[in-house]
């Protein structure tokens, strides 16, 4: 038993004496809850997990919400200022939409350049994405998981439309607003096997 524990705090010393470059690559392959339990290992890794520049979260980790909601809070105050490359957001939401909204703002703010969310929100309830996403100069990457979507949209271009559409592969209730030019041909193709309702609102605006 002795010998052992011997090993494992060899082997820990030598994962605490690479660079802290490296350090932060391993802990950017953990979820956030677990990177974050790392600041107890020793000095050497006191506060590591804030230099990750990806933050990683799912209320499935928590055994409840509030403790979720407590520590995601924790965890954007704590970073304070430092940008934030990748966020993920997985979480059932409880109605609790301005939190969320903040969360992603926070972000945004943060000059994030990849975001993946799914926010389930509880029964009939719609959560709207902050509307500073769409204008988010950092943004590369934004992944969606929808079951119901509503699109507003000024002068769509077609080819525009159907790749967004065809990422939200999960949608089943779909709504399309819509200002085209007054003889402006819209067409485009829907891919979305699950769907099942679709509507679709346009009005014509002169050329």
């Amino acid at each position: 038993m002795g010998s052992k524990s011997k090993h494992a705090s060899r082997l820990k010393d030598r994962i605490s004496d690479l660079p802290d470059s490296v350090l932060c690559h391993i802990l950017s392959l953990l979820p956030t809850k677990y990177s974050v339990r790392t600041n107890v290992l020793s000095t050497r890794w006191k506060n590591m997990w804030a230099a990750v520049p990806n933050i990683d979260l799912d209320n499935e980790d928590f055994p409840n919400y509030h403790g979720f909601t407590m520590f995601v809070d924790r965890v954007l105050l704590f970073r304070g200022s430092s940008d934030i490359e990748n966020f993920r957001l997985d979480c059932h939401c409880m109605g609790d939409f301005p939190r969320i909204d903040a969360w992603i703002r926070t972000a945004i703010m943060r000059n994030v350049a990849e975001l993946d969310l799914c926010v389930e929100p509880h029964e009939q309830n719609i959560f709207e994405l902050p509307k500073g996403l769409f204008m988010c100069k950092t943004l590369r990457v934004l992944k969606l998981i929808l079951k119901s979507l509503s699109v507003t949209v000024r002068y769509p271009d077609n080819d525009l439309i159907e790749k967004f559409l065809s990422r939200c592969r999960a949608v089943e209730d779909l709504t399309i607003n819509g200002v085209v030019g007054e003889h402006e041909v819209w067409n485009f193709n829907i891919s979305a096997l699950g769907l099942k309702t679709l509507r679709i609102d346009l009005e014509t605006a002169p050329d």
